[in-house]
């Protein structure tokens, strides 16, 4: 009779372990799903190709790549996903610095690669460029950093083709800066050196 009690008290527990896990998990799929539901926040990655400064420029703002391309010889590319204006829940800030000497453009998520940049590289801070997620999270998408050593270029990219092409045309890949939101489908015009 003991051992019955026992399994009964056991068999109960369960039951209601399992109920109270069953609602805790659909509850955090409830509230991830609202803290994913963040896209309509999210302003597009724009970029553009400078071919004479090999350079590849990155940003949030319309109006800024408007001024690259029309006053700063700034050819328009496929954007690069989409990216937050403001931190919002699992995101950082993406720094932007620009090195005058080399004409290129560094983004970094790393607040010691930006001061190490801008103490011994040469590069200038010029601004937050906008907030990634540090992690894999909400569909999102990884931010490929890749380099050339030999057009002294940053580029970054979501298209696992397009780091692939680069690979295959000197650059060389750094790692995953961030994660974005991935962008709707779209034809690519691609501004990779070929050396």
């Amino acid at each position: 009779m003991m051992n019955a009690s026992i399994f009964l008290s056991l068999l109960l527990a369960r039951v209601a372990f399992m109920k109270a896990s069953s609602t805790d998990v659909e509850e955090l799929e409830v509230r991830q799903w609202g803290q994913c539901n963040q896209s309509d926040h999210g302003l597009q990655f724009l970029r553009a190709y400078q071919p004479v400064g090999i350079d590849h420029f990155y940003t949030s703002d319309s109006m800024e790549m408007d001024f690259a391309t029309s006053y700063r010889g700034y050819l328009a590319e496929i954007y690069q996903g989409n990216i937050f204006p403001t931190q919002v829940s699992g995101s950082i800030p993406l720094y932007r610095l620009y090195n005058p000497t080399t004409m290129d453009h560094l983004y970094t998520t790393s607040t010691a690669q930006k001061e190490s940049a801008a103490a011994q590289d040469g590069y200038r801070y010029e601004d937050i460029a906008g907030y990634v997620y540090e992690s894999d999270v909400c569909d999102s998408v990884p931010l490929y950093h890749m380099y050339s050593y030999a057009g002294t270029d940053n580029f970054y990219t979501i298209d696992e083709e397009e780091a692939d092409i680069a690979a295959n045309n000197g650059y060389t890949m750094v790692g995953t800066v961030g994660w974005v939101l991935p962008y709707e489908t779209q034809t690519a015009t691609m501004g990779i050196p070929t050396y």
